[in-house]
């Protein structure tokens, strides 16, 4: 068991090297968890001449055992990167308790009737609590407050009890339940896979919702062009701008800005001007070293094709909340201005979504049986705007408002006509072609002001 623990907890250490669901989610590198426990057990099974030999010094592993499961508790978030070895505090803390019984915390705190009950009824909260907590977070699109979370914390508890005293209780007086309960398992194995292949039962909405949730993330135009570095055979080159003796206007940023592709396109109907486009996934147009070593490669150039075509505007896009250190920005903006660069424009940040838009619309219609044309909650709100806001003007530039675009008192647009296509965003935070062509037009008076374009 130990040997098998060992390989178990190795694999789950794959969660460094960017395995993080199957890190969680594979029995293969959660089995230690398990086989720690198995390994107590057999320790346990000793004579119990061995079980006391230290019994004067259990109450230390105990209470090293506590500390540990409330360091876990208190300092492990969706962040952190876990099981891997985060998940040792829990495990091992665990371990340390079962293994001194004759410590106070299990003979006094561990002991008494109400820990005993939540003993008697923990498996169960288990497989409850998550799957309410879940929901309450789809129904509340990803930000429940404090109040609905404790109610079905509670609500988890009451059903715990009840499956504890009618399920469990009755299942252990029973004889040959096991195959009952293995049909019963595969029924509903079964039912789940059904589901799965059929994608839900969209038969419960109208036509309409169904499409919009059938959206296909990433679905713009700028997604596929030769420019966007996540696109097969794309460069960064000369060919990425556009010939011409009009005014040069350069967008730079990470995969938002690229979704911005087909609203700048469309804005040289009435607009003229050329566009170059120099866009990377989750690469910010910085230039400061150790950021990434991608992006540090992709964006020397971006800023070697600037100093060499030196155009009018230089159009700064990102997904800004990911942007932790502004000051490496601020060196950017600073060598754009050595370059004398005519204008340099900071356009802010999308509304991020928590559930992504097309679920938020499903899940509205769900709950109110309309079609939102603005929803309040459930995306990033305007601090992370006005944080921009705030360092664009510090660092002298201009600076554009695309939060403040698509948003207002009573919410976020949710769609720019009646069309599933014409919803704004497809995923969490990357734009439509129709959410691009709408906001693009919509500032198009700021980011092409008279006199220095010669409107049509």
């Amino acid at each position: 068991m130990a040997a098998i623990a060992a390989v178990s907890f190795c694999f789950s250490l794959m969660i460094f090297f960017g395995y993080k669901d199957w890190s969680f989610y594979s029995p293969i590198p959660r089995a230690w968890e398990l086989l720690a426990g198995g390994i107590v057990a057999y320790y346990t099974d000793a004579p119990e001449r061995e079980k006391r030999r230290f019994a004067q010094l259990e109450n230390v592993p105990a209470m090293l055992g506590v500390a540990a499961i409330i360091v876990a508790a208190i300092t492990l978030n969706k962040e952190s990167s876990f099981p891997g070895l985060y998940a040792l505090l829990p495990v091992l803390g665990a371990v340390l308790i079962i293994l001194s019984p004759n410590s106070w915390v299990n003979r006094t705190f561990l002991s008494n009737r109400q820990m005993v009950l939540i003993g008697l009824i923990s498996y169960p909260l288990y497989l409850w609590h998550w799957p309410l907590l879940s929901y309450l977070g789809i129904v509340r699109n990803g930000v429940p407050n404090v109040i609905e979370i404790w109610a079905a914390v509670l609500v988890a508890a009451v059903l715990s009890w009840m499956t504890y005293r009618f399920v469990e209780i009755p299942l252990r007086k029973r004889k040959n339940t096991a195959p009952k309960l293995a049909f019963g398992l595969v029924t509903v194995g079964m039912a789940g896979i059904v589901t799965v292949i059929a994608s839900g039962f969209g038969f419960r909405f109208p036509l309409e919702i169904r499409d919009i949730a059938q959206l296909a993330p990433h679905s713009n135009a700028g997604f596929s062009d030769k420019c966007f570095l996540d696109t097969p055979g794309s460069e960064f080159n000369s060919s990425c701008i556009e010939e011409g003796d009009r005014p040069l206007m350069l967008l730079w940023g990470d995969s938002t800005a690229a979704a911005l592709y087909p609203g700048l396109k469309n804005a040289q109907v009435t607009v003229p001007f050329r566009l170059a486009r120099f866009t990377a996934s989750a690469c910010a147009p910085i230039t400061a070293a150790g950021t990434d070593a991608r992006c540090d490669a992709s964006n020397e150039i971006v800023f070697g094709i600037i100093r060499s075509s030196h155009p009018e505007i230089v159009l700064l896009h990102a997904w800004w909340d990911g942007v932790k250190d502004l000051e490496k920005l601020r060196e950017t903006i600073g060598q754009l201005k050595a370059l004398s660069i005519k204008r340099i424009v900071i356009l802010g940040p999308v509304p991020v979504w928590k559930r992504t838009l097309p679920h938020s619309l499903v899940n509205f219609y769900r709950l109110r049986h309309a079609i939102a044309e603005r929803i309040t909650t459930g995306m990033s709100g305007p601090q992370d705007d006005q944080r921009m806001e705030a360092f664009s003007k510090s660092a002298g530039v201009e600076y554009i408002s695309a939060w403040h675009t698509l948003c207002n008192s009573e919410g976020c647009m949710t769609r720019v006509g009646p069309t599933p296509s014409d919803v704004i965003t497809t995923d969490r935070v990357h734009l439509s072609d129709a959410g691009s062509n709408f906001l693009i037009e919509r500032i198009r008076r700021s980011l092409f002001p008279q006199p220095d374009f010669n409107q049509e």
